[in-house]
């Protein structure tokens, strides 16, 4: 296509976000210039349709569709005034998030009655300032002082988080109080005093699977949403975050395929993320050696492109031994058992695909313990070994899918995560507990799966817009079927009739659901 072309093609587009910046910054917004345009303008191009920002250096928060049908439906749940209600919570702050944590105040939770932290990798500047606008109570975020620090660093953060909570409580009382954790680090790290706590009811939300092997999610007094373990979470967004991880991949995959034909990738933890890269290198012509301790992983003939040159190892050091750049996509450390300065006579480049810098956490340590150079934590990391080889970690060992701009995942696919932690904070508002029996019993110990109802609802909703050919036929039939999608989740089931009515779909279901009763028509 020649370069008038391109113009020309573009030309909608740009008349289209020519006339938003105009219509919402013509009368609010001073002269910025050349740059202020350009600034302006690459806000816009994730979404055209957005609740406009407050203060200029905010971006703007898109509007989700499925998050708007929630708020609307959550008018038939009967919840009781939500003033004295408080979600305490760590996230990534991007524009979507955002959006959840404005369709939350629209249906009547105060801004100030929530509390935030972000995490240092995944934090969005121009997001940070648009949920701030919201009203919310936003605390710094909290970076790692050096590479491998992550840990200290989200731990100050949520020490600082909950420090701000008891602050608010001296000032104004709760009686509800939803965790909405990514991680674990908030149960973690919460005070002993809550943790007990007769004078509140009190649930906690995991939206994570390293969240949920924290030993302290076995020691809660109060009831936790498997939102991690949900089906539909598990099924569809490993796939979301593998495209993510690959957009960014791909230039550099591109650039090796050119300079050196004879590169070998290796690819540890052959899950949904880890399964879609293995095929995409495959689909390029190149080799891939790869692990997983999972002999399951490898049925069901997941890679139908070139599987001849897919080498399985026997163990994460041989992969990592063998392969010039390696995909880390177990959320463990696989770096532990390996002593990688001595093996790296060549270079070896290293992408991390899970949360935090798990996955090459002993590497990092023992970098920063030789080097004479502070490296920046969340930047590309390169060591020349005395053995003659660089050891090169992109993105300081964080996800590679997140470069701290407003989006990972455009906010059309991630709608659906989106969708399934505004559900779950619904379900949680209708099943706070706390200690019964003038504080003599104690119901602890409860992990819920998130409703099926809800998941059913959201993927309706989702895979509706799905462009045609993008999913197998029978993708769907995972989430049409609530007996399935318990089957499919973590935790244990319990019915809210109230709640599986409103997001039912029952009219225009024909087959009667299997193994769950339906939900009675309401009066």
């Amino acid at each position: 296509m020649s370069y008038v072309e391109n113009i020309l093609t573009g030309f909608p587009k740009m008349k289209e976000l020519l006339s938003i910046l105009a219509r919402s910054f013509s009368s609010s917004v001073p002269s910025f210039g050349a740059a202020g345009a350009c600034f302006f303008a690459k806000r816009f191009f994730s979404t055209v349709s957005y609740y406009p920002p407050t203060s200029p250096f905010a971006h703007p928060i898109p509007k989700l569709p499925i998050i708007d049908s929630m708020v609307e439906k959550a008018a038939k749940l009967q919840l009781p005034a939500l003033d004295r209600t408080a979600i305490i919570s760590v996230q990534h702050l991007l524009e979507t998030t955002a959006t959840l944590f404005k369709g939350l105040i629209d249906i009547g939770l105060k801004p100030e009655n929530i509390f935030l932290a972000g995490k240092p990798y995944s934090t969005s500047s121009p997001v940070f300032t648009a949920i701030s606008d919201l009203g919310i109570s936003l605390i710094p975020t909290v970076y790692p002082k050096s590479i491998g620090q992550y840990q200290s660093a989200a731990y100050e953060s949520s020490t600082a988080l909950w420090q701000r909570f008891v602050e608010a409580t001296e000032a104004r009382s709760f009686d509800k109080i939803i965790i909405l954790d990514e991680g674990g680090g908030l149960l973690k790290t919460m005070p002993s005093s809550f943790k007990i706590d007769s004078d509140r009811s009190i649930v906690g939300i995991e939206q994570t699977r390293g969240g949920l092997y924290e030993p302290i999610m076995d020691y809660l007094s109060f009831p936790l949403i498997e939102v991690a373990s949900s089906a539909v979470k598990r099924i569809i967004e490993p796939q979301l975050i593998a495209g993510a991880i690959l957009s960014r991949a791909k230039p550099i995959i591109q650039q090796l395929k050119v300079g050196k034909k004879n590169i070998l990738f290796g690819v540890v933890g052959n899950g949904a993320i880890g399964s879609a890269i293995i095929n995409y290198l495959l689909s390029e012509g190149f080799k891939v050696a790869c692990y997983d301790e999972n002999d399951l992983s490898f049925q069901n003939n997941k890679f139908h492109i070139n599987a001849k040159n897919l080498y399985r190892g026997r163990s994460a050091s041989f992969v990592i031994t063998t392969a010039d750049v390696i995909f880390g996509c177990t959320g463990r450390d696989i770096t532990q058992a390996i002593d990688i300065f001595k093996l790296a006579s060549t270079n070896k480049t290293f992408i991390s695909c899970t949360s935090g810098d798990e996955e090459f956490h002993s590497l990092l340590d023992k970098i920063a313990s030789v080097s004479r150079i502070h490296f920046d934590p969340l930047g590309d990391i390169s060591y020349a070994t005395r053995y003659g080889g660089t050891i090169s970690i992109l993105s300081g060992g964080f996800p590679f899918n997140f470069d701290r701009t407003p989006w990972s995942v455009p906010s059309h696919d991630i709608e659906i995560t989106r969708g399934l932690l505004f559900g779950a904070c619904l379900q949680a508002l209708r099943c706070t507990e706390k200690p019964v029996g003038g504080g003599l019993t104690m119901n602890g110990g409860k992990r819920y799966c998130l409703n099926p109802y809800i998941q059913k609802y959201v993927t309706t909703l989702w895979s509706a817009k799905q462009p045609a050919g993008k999913y197998p036929p029978y993708f769907f039939s995972h989430f049409s079927n609530v007996g399935t999608i318990v089957r499919k989740s973590g935790g244990t089931y319990q019915s809210d009739l109230l709640l599986e009515q409103t997001f039912s779909d029952i009219p225009r279901v024909h087959k009667k659901e299997e193994n769950l009763p339906q939900p009675p028509q309401l009066k």
